[in-house]
């Protein structure tokens, strides 16, 4: 596909065809390497879903949350709502792609290749592909391998495209811009009195008394958790990797299946020297100019230097006109027809293109070849042992757990066997975390679920490792002590007072501050709180002491004097009095139309993509195109 690269003037082409007229992108399709690549084989069990033919696995799924958990430091707390939330987005991004496709949609090669150039420069230093070997070890180091980085942009600008079929297919009416113009501007400012969640704990006292009274009227109530022993096995694919080693004839065998990848296309070493860079009405001046230079090195001169000095190409002046290699196709056919014609070492030019005027020099050539072996080795090695070593590590877990089935008690020596770590827990209460999975639920589940002296099933486990659990004994609950119980029976009895006091007094709060002309400070103070007045904000800024507007949108609906509250946000309750409103100017509308515009156009677009990617998703199921199994999808959160 990447001779698509040497076609500079190939312009992007859009297939649009079909008429959409409920379309929209609720989410930003993730680029996610394997995503959709599996398209054959496999227990399904392991399959989340198939979307038209593709299949999102269990592996796919978990790597991927893996992903974003670590970009985007998702707290342990919100991680197993992001991972459903996401597995579901994966789906439908999915089914997405495949609605564009059959829409006719589908971008060209040359379309992901202007794609992936545009998105990742860095495959693309000072303009130049960095060659075929090169991107493959880089998307290697990235998980992925060329064909599923080039199916999944491709994925990508289907979505886009649908998205933009959507914007397109919207009408904005005046109606709403003014609208929208007024919500923007308007600004309004606020009284408030803010009432902490724990302002009336304070008062709140629980005796001994009254802690030993609640206990001898429940004490069936009061028992301990029950705890365990076991035995944690874990298994990590770096460790299997370090134990591996790749036969050459493997390597070989990959090397003589494919050897077309490992062509090398002719290719030179070019530096070159551009002068009049887009000033066509000075052509005379910097060919002259041009000519000056070529007949300075050909007296001697260093090319690095008058690079340095004249050049106005900014990407390679500094390294003295260095361009690299490069291939047929690259460059605009002028510069092209110089690079491969001239000899090694030698001067050429002017050369006149589009750009300006150049001075070429070829310091080296390459003919097409085939690269031997040796010098791709360390990638497919690379490859190779990417692809072998899950199977391996799973491979070596199904044949620990079978031996851990026949006699648990001998674990050390075939753990060590499978490279497993084993972590040996006693009297232990489940749910906190443990060493090398972390807080990670499926643990505590996968123990709750055997009884005494069963060895557990290989389940995968975060950052590439899997686990299994041979449990030990169970120590059953019993009934707590008072002085054991005392903690948690004054602690419940301190958090239920105080949510009646605090329910009392907010009640009177409301009553009183809704009353016309009540004095928030004066009230504040009664009630040992605290009243402040903001400056002016609008809804889509933040009130000094609040935070943001969006907390409060209904007080900018409330005329000066209204009071809305109480009102919960940021772990407190609210009342809000409308101080005053400072109402959008008519005569600036006009200047910001078009932003407007924009604004609500897409805003609308996503509303309505919120119902039909909805009925995208129920058709596709209807039409048996996408199928989601709902077993696979829990074991990929109870990874989590």
């Amino acid at each position: 596909m990447f001779d698509l690269f040497r076609r500079r003037d190939t312009a992007m082409r859009y297939l649009l065809t079909g008429v959409l007229g409920v379309i929209a992108l609720s989410m930003v399709v993730t680029l996610i390497p394997g995503w959709g690549s599996n398209t054959g084989g496999g227990d399904r069990n392991d399959v989340v879903a198939e979307i038209g033919g593709e299949k999102i696995t269990v592996r796919d799924a978990v790597t991927n949350v893996q992903g974003v958990v670590r970009r985007m430091g998702v707290p342990p707390a919100a991680i197993r709502t992001m991972a459903n939330n996401f597995v579901d987005s994966m789906i439908s991004s999915q089914a997405m792609a495949l609605q564009a496709k059959e829409l006719g949609l589908t971008p060209t090669d040359s379309d992901v290749a202007t794609a992936i150039k545009s998105r990742y420069p860095q495959l693309f230093p000072n303009g130049q592909f960095i060659g075929q070997d090169v991107y493959a070890n880089f998307l290697a180091q990235q998980g992925t391998t060329v064909k599923e980085f080039e199916m999944n942009i491709r994925r990508q600008i289907m979505v886009e495209r649908l998205t933009k079929l959507m914007e397109d297919s919207v009408i904005v009416t005046e109606k709403e811009i003014l609208e929208e113009f007024q919500a923007n501007n308007l600004k309004i400012k606020v009284d408030y009195i803010a009432v902490p969640s724990d302002a009336f704990s304070k008062a709140v006292t629980v005796s001994d008394a009254d802690v030993e009274k609640i206990y001898n009227a429940g004490k069936s109530a009061y028992v301990t958790q029950p705890r365990y022993n076991f035995a944690l096995v874990v298994l990590d694919e770096a460790r299997t990797a370090m134990s591996m080693t790749v036969p050459e004839s493997d390597l070989r065998a990959a090397y003589n299946a494919d050897q077309e990848r490992f062509r090398m296309p002719e290719r030179a070493k070019v530096r070159h020297i551009l002068v009049g860079k887009d000033k066509p009405a000075e052509a005379a001046k910097y060919e002259a100019l041009a000519r000056d230079i070529l007949n300075q090195l050909k007296g001697g001169a260093n090319f690095a230097d008058l690079a340095k000095k004249y050049s106005e190409d900014p990407s390679n002046k500094d390294s003295g006109g260095e361009l690299g290699y490069i291939q047929r196709g690259q460059m605009v056919p002028e510069f092209e027809r110089a690079s491969f014609t001239q000899k090694v070492n030698e001067f050429g030019g002017p050369v006149k293109t589009m750009f300006g005027y150049h001075i070429v020099q070829v310091t080296d050539k390459q003919e097409a070849r085939l690269q031997s072996f040796e010098e791709v080795k360390e990638m497919l090695k690379a490859e190779v042992s990417r692809n072998s070593i899950n199977s391996k590590m799973l491979a070596d877990a199904d044949k620990l757990r079978a031996q851990l089935v026949k006699n648990s008690k001998d674990l050390d020596g075939p753990a060590k066997a499978a490279n497993a770590n084993v972590y040996n827990y006693q009297d232990r209460e489940l749910g906190g975390p443990v060493d090398e999975l972390g807080a990670f639920p499926a643990v505590a589940e996968t123990v709750r679920s055997l009884k005494p002296g069963e060895v557990s099933a290989v389940t995968a486990g975060p950052g590439n490792k899997a686990f299994l659990v041979i449990h030990r004994g169970t120590i059953a609950p019993r009934q707590m002590t008072l002085a054991e119980a005392a903690p948690q029976i004054r602690q419940a009895e301190v958090m239920t007072r105080s949510q009646n006091i605090q329910a009392e007094k907010i009640r009177e709060i409301d009553g009183k501050a809704k009353q016309p002309g009540a004095d928030f400070a004066a009230l504040a103070k009664q009630y040992n709180l605290t009243s402040k007045t903001t400056d002016a904000f609008g809804m889509t800024g933040f009130a000094e002491g609040l935070g943001a507007a969006s907390a409060i949108p209904d007080a900018f609906k409330l005329p000066v004097g209204g009071v809305l509250g109480p009102v919960m946000f940021d772990g407190k309750q609210h009342f809000v009095r409308v101080k005053e409103r400072i109402e959008a100017d008519p005569s600036k509308m006009a200047a910001e139309r078009a932003s407007l515009l924009d604004k609500v156009k897409v805003r609308r677009s996503r509303e309505r993509m919120d119902i039909f990617e909805d009925s995208i998703v129920n058709n596709l199921i209807a039409q048996g195109k996408l199928k989601i199994y709902e077993d696979a999808k829990q074991k990929v959160l109870a990874s989590f």
